[in-house]
């Protein structure tokens, strides 16, 4: 589910924004995307509910990164692994 969709509450939306500086302090040219996904019924039937997803956008080439967009997905549970 879009990272934007789940920060109802300032637990999570704090979560979400360390997330989002940790990864642009190691890649400062990333630009971050809270709605990775589109917002249509086809997509939703698709969207797994218990995680938060966010995507990452590369400008320009960097020899580094050979893509220049990275979707991360961060699953959340409760309880024991």
């Amino acid at each position: 589910m879009n990272a934007a969709d789940k920060a109802l509450g300032i637990d999570l939306a704090t979560k979400i924004a360390g997330t989002v500086t940790l990864f642009t302090s190691m890649f400062p040219a990333a630009r971050a995307d809270l709605r990775p996904w589109a917002a249509d019924d086809d997509t939703r039937s698709l969207v797994d509910p218990d995680s938060i997803d966010l995507s990452f956008s590369f400008p320009g080439v960097n020899r580094r990164i050979p893509s220049r967009c990275l979707l991360v997905q961060i699953r959340l549970f409760e309880g024991r692994v």
